[in-house]
């Protein structure tokens, strides 16, 4: 049974700390690394407190990663919302996109590659389809081939490869830190680059 002490605990700052204390586990050992024991641990509370926010490993994970994936989208929707001229959203686009992964690699290794590294159950629980992901990154290709064209089937193919096209460029940095083989060129340069390369294009 959950403590009162353990119930009365506010929300905001429990679910703070537990996705705290599970992004560390994350980090450190990868998804596997995840336990609701091991949370409730460092977090100095019981197990089922930690259940009574989250009553599973999907739940946790969701709620682990969700938010930066929405954080991601609403970061492009805000930049690109005043603009109209094709190559000045696909530049912002980039920019955007970029900026906000840079300025945290480990982040974007938790949501990008993570989940295609682990071969534990419990990754292929986080593999499963989650509609809020998907209305979220669905709503950001839906913006940008509005912006692109008619919102055709074409449109959204250049909206979702524009955007791998980015995440693509981060992963090589992303690689290249890890193994430390810095590349022969500044980050600002070959965002600026691809930006370039990307908003010529007709």
């Amino acid at each position: 049974m959950v403590r009162q002490q353990e119930k009365n605990m506010t929300a905001t700052d429990t679910h703070e700390r537990i996705l705290e204390v599970a992004r560390q586990l994350l980090s450190e050992g990868g998804v596997s690394a995840i336990t609701f024991d091991g949370i409730a641990r460092k977090i100095g509370h019981s197990k089922q407190a930690v259940l009574y926010w989250y009553p599973n490993k999907r739940a946790l994970l969701t709620g682990l990663l969700f938010p930066w994936f929405q954080l991601e989208v609403d970061c492009a929707l805000d930049a690109i919302a005043p603009e109209s001229v094709r190559n000045k959203v696909i530049s912002k686009f980039v920019h955007t996109i970029a900026s906000f992964h840079l300025q945290d690699i480990e982040r974007f290794r938790m949501m990008y590659l993570l989940p295609q590294l682990e071969k534990s159950r419990l990754a292929s629980e986080l593999l499963k389809p989650d509609m809020r992901l998907h209305e979220a990154t669905s709503r950001l290709y839906t913006v940008l081939a509005a912006k692109f064209g008619d919102g055709s089937k074409e449109n959204r193919m250049e909206a979702f490869n524009l955007h791998a096209s980015v995440l693509g460029l981060i992963t090589m940095i992303a690689l290249t830190e890890a193994v430390n083989d810095p590349l022969k060129h500044s980050h600002e340069d070959l965002v600026r680059n691809l930006a370039n390369q990307l908003s010529s294009r007709t």
